[in-house]
């Protein structure tokens, strides 16, 4: 048998976000924060791009798949281009016992009503994506088992109220997630101007 290619895939993990490309600052930010969690079981993103993820779909078959690319390309046309200001990191997760870190975003109206926007398509189309409430954040990196002497209260960036980076949103993407034993690997299936 010969390889399969995406559309002979019967289910896929999905979801949709926008891309992330740090700056320096951000750059810099980051790599203080892994420096302050060197040597902690920490899994971190790739950064090339970051994402944010507006609708998470999990396990999603090539019909609704190709739905969802038709719904994106045809409702969020004309949604209009906006920024997006990254703001002070944190974790989520007890103190002792995070599991995620990252930089969180301010949620601004412009945000939050495009992350109503798509849910509200998907459901409309009958696809139902997780209902957790949104909170937006670009994730830096997975931890697990923290050593008790690591103060989080004090992670890099997570005081001041600076802003980190601003970061234009430009295109949603539908993104594939490709399980491996070095993380995630996330594939563009589709992408969706908001100019119109």
């Amino acid at each position: 048998m010969g390889n399969r290619g995406i559309s002979e895939v019967i289910t896929m993990r999905t979801f949709i976000a926008f891309d992330i490309y740090p700056d320096e600052r951000m750059r810099g930010v980051i790599s203080d924060v892994k420096d302050y969690l060197k040597g902690e079981p920490v899994r971190w993103v790739r950064m090339d791009p970051l994402h944010v993820t507006l609708a998470f779909l999990g396990d999603t078959s090539r019909e609704s798949a190709d739905l969802v690319c038709s719904l994106l390309d045809d409702r969020l046309k004309g949604f209009g281009e906006f920024d997006v200001t990254i703001r002070a990191t944190g974790y989520f997760g007890r103190a002792r016992a995070p599991k995620v870190i990252w930089a969180g975003i301010d949620p601004d109206e412009r945000l939050l009503s495009l992350h109503q926007t798509i849910h509200r398509l998907l459901e409309d189309a009958g696809i139902k994506p997780d209902s957790k409430p949104f909170r937006p954040h670009v994730t830096l990196g997975r931890i697990r088992n923290l050593s008790a002497s690591t103060r989080l209260e004090s992670l890099p960036g997570s005081t001041g109220g600076k802003i980190l980076m601003t970061s234009p949103v430009r295109e949603i993407v539908f993104y594939r997630s490709i399980l491996n034993e070095q993380g995630p690997i996330y594939e563009p299936l589709f992408v969706a101007g908001l100019d119109g």
